[in-house]
């Protein structure tokens, strides 16, 4: 087993804890935050060590790998803490808060020696990795259209997602980096984007509530309703349209449907706690090098550029916007 520790203390870093109960393939050896009085709240509640800096961690509990949970304007300076001690890395979303942090971030892995990836939880939820599975085999023929909505009502008035320093922007950057991993998983690389912003409906410093429209290299295009302060009341998050079908993933569950037939209902639905469960473990076998890493460094670039292309639309009044490739650099 990995010894595992998680920076940062927040929700998402009690959700970790929560799902690591059966997790073979890692032991939790300790836990840190720059609040000491709340890490060393965690560490009793789960019977580990409790730190303040990530240094002292790795260096008193042997950790090998970590979760760096901490707010995205941290990931930088946490995540090369960790990797330059040595520990391999997964970086909770958005994985950087621009492309050339990411770029620093990846090549210091590399220089390390270290894996580091991105939690990108969606992928591991078993409907959306059968989803592609019938994708690729033709189910519902040529994909043409697509949508993805991720939109419930938040008060996000006091949270720090909301705050520009601290999360480099709004909806588009939090839910958005989901999306535009989902479409890549499903629909393959993402060549453009195009982003408006809806009326602001809660008193933000930072959009609550974006349309956004992803060209993929398939020539499929996916429009995505992004929102904290909208109730979609959908049951469908994703669906993807094709000349032979239809392929719905839900909340619930989801569906294949084709003209003249039933509909075929596959899997159980979306559960976080699940889907994080089966990251960890995933990301326990490949620190092992049992599993090729899912979610390596073109896939972690792609995903930051695809958000950074979003926020170009924004300043230039919704235009069309490229994405551009891993290895491209940047125009002055």
């Amino acid at each position: 087993m990995t010894r595992f520790a998680i920076v940062g203390t927040g929700r998402i870093a009690v959700d970790y804890l929560t799902a690591l109960d059966g997790v073979e393939e890692l032991t939790l050896v300790g836990v840190c935050d720059r609040r000491l009085d709340v890490a060393r709240a965690i560490g009793e509640r789960w019977s580990i060590p409790a730190f303040e800096d990530p240094e002292s961690l790795i260096a008193a509990t042997g950790a090998e790998a970590v979760l760096v949970a901490v707010p995205p304007a941290g990931h930088e300076e946490v995540a090369s803490a960790c990797l330059e001690h040595g520990a391999h890395v997964m970086c909770e979303k958005p994985f950087a808060l621009s492309s050339d942090s990411a770029e620093r971030m990846l090549a210091r892995a590399k220089t390390r020696g270290r894996i580091v990836t991105m939690a990108a939880k969606f992928r591991h939820v078993p409907d959306v990795i059968e989803a592609r599975a019938r994708l690729e085999s033709g189910a519902i023929g040529t994909p043409a259209l697509a949508r993805n909505v991720f939109a419930t009502r938040v008060d996000m008035t006091r949270r720090w997602n909301s705050n520009p320093e601290i999360a480099g922007g709004g909806v588009l950057i939090d839910n958005g980096t989901h999306s535009a991993d989902l479409v890549r998983y499903l629909l393959g690389p993402v060549l453009s984007v195009q982003c408006s912003e809806v009326q602001r409906l809660q008193a933000l410093a930072v959009e609550d509530t974006v349309k956004v429209a992803m060209w993929s290299r398939v020539g499929a295009v996916t429009t995505v309703d992004l929102s904290w302060s909208v109730v979609a009341h959908d049951p469908f998050y994703f669906a993807v349209n094709g000349d032979a079908g239809s392929l719905l993933l839900g909340w619930n569950h989801s569906e294949l449907r084709r003209e003249g037939r039933e509909p075929e209902f596959f899997g159980g639905g979306y559960s976080k706690g699940e889907a994080l469960r089966r990251q960890l473990i995933h990301f326990g076998r490949a620190v092992q090098g049992e599993e090729p890493l899912l979610v390596g460094p073109d896939a972690i670039l792609a995903s930051v550029r695809v958000v950074e292309a979003g926020y170009e639309s924004l300043r230039q009044n919704s235009a069309r916007i490229d994405v551009l490739p891993p290895g491209t650099v940047q125009p002055e």
